[in-house]
């Protein structure tokens, strides 16, 4: 499995109990608005959106989220 040595980037991960990260991204779970939809994020160090997955199953987000890591990382070099 990719290791976080493996990017140049690392990643975070990020709680929102006040819902204010998944209203400013528009990620709200529109048949349960108190909740957020299931949307990985890859944002650049200058705060670019470079890749966004919504799915309520778990299963491609880690990946889909990886793969879109390596291309950026392949490019910014």
């Amino acid at each position: 499995p990719p290791r976080r040595e493996d990017f140049d980037a690392w990643a975070e991960l990020a709680a929102d109990e006040d819902q204010r990260i998944m209203k400013s991204y528009d990620a709200v779970l529109a048949v349960a608005p108190k909740y957020a939809n299931r949307t990985s994020y890859v944002i650049a160090p200058d705060g670019h959106i470079l890749y966004e997955y919504t799915s309520l199953d778990p299963d491609q987000h880690v990946a889909n989220t990886l793969d879109a890591l390596r291309t950026w990382s392949r490019r910014a070099k």
